[in-house]
């Protein structure tokens, strides 16, 4: 499981950072934070900015949601130790498993 989660962390990590940074973008725009001496303190055009950050922070985060690492069965792209390179054997994995019971070749 460990495998699964190890490409989430950095991308859930940086789509906050992403959030956090188009909020205070726009919070310097509407001249609520920040220095007055600041070339975005009530810029109009750092709100735009802001929004635009903080969208792209969301959907960092929700693609970190719903990433998964290595192959699409979930196994982080390892080969089942029961199915032969020439795809002969039978998989104890069920996932593994074709409908019909048969096992699924390997990729080459």
């Amino acid at each position: 499981m460990p495998d699964m989660y190890a490409a989430k962390k950095p991308i859930m990590i940086a789509g906050i950072v992403l959030l956090v940074a188009g909020f205070i973008f726009i919070l310097q725009s509407e001249g609520t934070i920040g220095p007055e001496s600041s070339f975005m303190y009530s810029n109009p055009e750092w709100y735009t900015n802001g929004k635009a950050i903080m969208l792209i922070g969301g959907a960092t985060c929700l693609a970190g949601m719903f990433i998964r690492r290595g192959g699409n069965d979930g196994d982080g792209g390892r080969r089942d130790d029961n199915v032969s390179r020439s795809g002969g054997g039978r998989s104890s994995n069920p996932r593994k498993r074709r409908r019909d019971g048969a096992a699924r070749r390997p990729s080459r």
